[in-house]
């Protein structure tokens, strides 16, 4: 048995490991790929229609169909979200819907017109910065092996785990900057002039350091001055925007020929990185959302907290107005999987519009999520069918597990037998 359409909206980041920076959606699209469904339709962060990303990018996958970046209307969540659509032997112009619609070729570039200007602006600065030798901080992971609360003539480099409490631990490492006062800026965390130390101490979370053991506070003070510059915090929310993820990772790529006996203001900056007048303007307004008048209505409240919901689990509920967009585009009668499922938004509204019972799969790793699932399945399908035959289906297709390591052969692999009826 096959599944005919996979749709969804895959978790953004592993949050498990703020500072990996781990795309998760670019893995669950290539492991639902890999199932090669007949048609294909994420909502994503636009960073999977950038060129340069090697991973996995949408002008390479065959039978790519659509791009809408319209879609982000519909979140705010701090990324901006597309929608795509890939169908299995599909081998037409590729449709691009954003402030106008337009096609292009397969295998051309599928980014919109308004990310051309802050894509060069990144390339431009990691290709200069690219270099080891150029770099201004210096990276270290060295608190990041073994460590152990207890000291001895093993584990005997103390670095500090959690600022708040203080709490430290004891690695055999030996951190490049041990006991060097440094400005060590926290991966993890929204980049401003809150989110750094400067001290002689280790920091396990700190895994950007600049060496400033032998400087003034005059040049310490000058360094903080172009660090935290109003364009520098910007550069950094802004390249989060754009790529999903990765918070901090662009200072990685700052070189190291800032001038410490100087105070740097936004001339100085823009001078410093060679901003062109389109960048300056995207720093400061970013990229401006079309208008629209999206209706979120009647949308079910899961969680007393949504936004502590989305962080500790990545999840990003989808309004029913646009899952049923979607739907739209698709035969209700065949099957569907939703490999991310949340609460069920997108297999309640399949449910809704006659799909059969039979032929919808779930897949979701919160347990609770799984639960309200088949509760609104259960809602839906009870005055047509027998609640014995609800539960047999719901408790062999909509199933608790992790979307990047379930075999996605559901009650299929112990079972060759298929009814007709099904």
């Amino acid at each position: 048995m096959k599944i005919q359409n996979i749709i969804g909206n895959p978790p953004f980041q592993d949050v498990s490991n703020a500072s990996n920076g781990r795309k998760l959606y670019l893995d669950i699209t290539q492991k639902m790929l890999n199932l090669q469904p007949n048609n294909l339709i994420f909502l994503t962060p636009s960073t999977i229609a950038n060129d340069k990303i090697k991973r996995l990018s949408l002008k390479d996958i065959k039978g790519l169909k659509e791009v809408n970046y319209n879609v982000d209307n519909y979140f705010d969540v701090g990324v901006h979200i597309i929608l795509f659509h890939i169908q299995n032997n599909y081998k037409g112009d590729v449709k691009i819907i954003e402030d106008s619609t337009y096609n292009v070729k397969h295998h051309e570039s599928v980014m919109r017109k308004v990310d051309i200007i802050p894509n060069k602006m990144f390339n431009r600065i990691k290709i200069k910065g690219s270099k080891q030798k150029d770099k201004l901080f210096i990276g270290d992971v060295s608190s990041n092996g073994k460590r152990q609360v207890t000291q001895n003539d093993y584990y005997k480099y103390k670095v500090h785990i959690n600022t708040i409490k203080n709490k430290a631990e004891y690695t055999f490492v030996k951190p490049k900057l041990y006991g060097k006062k440094k400005i060590a800026i926290h991966m993890g965390k929204t980049y401003n002039k809150d989110n750094y130390i400067l001290s002689t101490e280790d920091y396990g979370q700190y895994q950007n350091m600049i060496d400033v053991d032998n400087y003034t506070d005059t040049q310490i003070k000058n360094i903080k001055s172009f660090l935290f510059n109003d364009l520098i915090v910007l550069l950094c929310k802004r390249y989060r925007e754009f790529y999903g993820t990765g918070f901090n990772n662009i200072i990685y790529f700052f070189t190291n020929d800032i001038d410490i006996n100087k105070y740097y203001n936004d001339k100085d900056i823009i001078d410093f990185f060679d901003f062109s007048t389109d960048e300056i303007n995207y720093l400061r307004n970013g990229i401006q959302k079309i208008s629209s008048n999206v209706n979120s209505k009647n949308e079910i409240n899961y969680s007393k907290d949504r936004n502590k919901r989305v962080k500790e689990t990545a999840e990003i509920f989808t309004p029913s107005e646009l899952v049923n967009k979607i739907i739209e585009k698709l035969n209700v009668d065949e099957t569907f999987l939703d490999p991310t499922c949340g609460s069920g938004n997108f297999l309640v509204e399949l449910a809704l519009k006659g799909t059969k019972l039979c032929n919808l799969y779930g897949v979701d790793l919160m347990e609770d999520n799984i639960q309200i699932t088949k509760k609104r399945l259960t809602e839906i399908y009870k005055d047509t069918m027998d609640f014995e035959d609800i539960e047999y289906h719901l408790d062999r297709n909509i199933i608790c597990a992790d979307a990047l390591t379930y075999h996605y052969e559901f009650w299929w692999r112990s079972e060759s037998i298929i009814d007709d009826d099904w």
